[in-house]
């Protein structure tokens, strides 16, 4: 079953769509080329208004006026002193092709008392992957999926700013997950070979060359 399916008000807007595609998602994507299945996350900018399809402990839906937003709704966890206490922002995607997955979102760890200096313990989080989200910016994550599920979210452990937001989840998928880490060893590769045979190989010791 396919179709359209309206999930908040749109009135007085206009929407518009045309020629659907049916596609293999192993056959299509690839490092060099991923297939975009952020539609497998429910309410990903959080434009719904409210964390719909997300489960929260302490982090929060906002709609003030963050400058790093896009649209309407982000969320955050604020307090006044730094050091915010553990929580956790989570959702469990099913019915995923089998491989290799890029989570990614963006945000910022901040200790606004110290001239918004990037802070410690704030973590996007894909299974048992994770990433470190410090001064604002796009922070990624990959996971390999083998069950057609995968748990995805935000993490506070630990932290040492004193407000952290976020906004914009988006998920790629790479498709067979050995032969798109063959493709990502390929590309550091041909990186490092690049590196050495340019002018900024002088500014490399002989142990960085090495490795």
């Amino acid at each position: 079953e396919i179709g359209i399916e309206g999930t908040f008000d749109l009135k007085q807007s206009w929407c518009i769509a045309g020629m659907f595609e049916l596609f293999d998602l192993n056959d299509a994507a690839s490092v060099s080329s991923p297939t975009d299945v952020t539609y497998a996350i429910t309410n990903p900018g959080f434009e719904y208004r409210n964390i719909t399809g997300w489960t929260a402990n302490g982090i929060v839906y906002q709609n003030n006026n963050w400058s790093n937003k896009v649209g309407i709704g982000f969320v955050e966890k604020w307090q006044e002193t730094a050091g915010l206490p553990n929580s956790s922002l989570t959702q469990q995607l099913t019915n995923l092709p089998n491989g290799l997955y890029e989570l990614s979102v963006y945000g910022h760890n901040i200790n606004q008392k110290n001239g918004d200096a990037p802070s410690k313990g704030f973590f996007l989080t894909a299974g048992t992957a994770q990433t470190e989200i410090g001064a604002y910016g796009q922070y990624k994550v990959r996971a390999t999926v083998t069950d057609g599920s995968l748990q995805i979210g935000l993490q506070l452990n630990g932290c040492t700013g004193n407000w952290i937001a976020a906004d914009r989840f988006s998920l790629l998928f790479y498709g067979d997950p050995n032969a798109a880490l063959r493709e990502l060893l390929e590309g550091y590769i041909t990186e490092a070979e690049d590196l050495l045979a340019s002018s900024d190989a002088n500014l490399l010791n002989t142990a960085q060359k090495t490795s």
